[in-house]
């Protein structure tokens, strides 16, 4: 498994055509949207340290969906509501 700023770097180069051929760019492609999902488990312990100030997630939150919406190289979208 590379790290996001190899697949960074590898989403960028399927993109140009003008400097790679046709057959490895393709082979690049699947960094776009192959991507492997957080486990619940990080994204709360994450979430519990960036919160840590703030008396945890659960105060600033109301509730965090654990399915993300979305997951790129760096970084997952969660729905999530706000409890002010």
């Amino acid at each position: 498994h590379a790290g996001p700023i190899f697949v960074k770097l590898g989403q960028w180069a399927s993109t140009r055509a003008d400097l790679f051929s046709d057959r490895f760019r393709m082979q690049l492609r699947v960094l776009h949207d192959k991507v492997n999902l957080e486990p619940w488990d990080q994204t709360r312990a994450t979430l519990s340290e960036a919160f840590a100030k703030d008396g945890g997630f659960d105060r600033v939150f109301s509730f965090v969906e654990q399915e993300p919406l979305g997951a790129g190289c760096i970084a997952q979208v969660h729905r999530a509501q706000l409890r002010d």
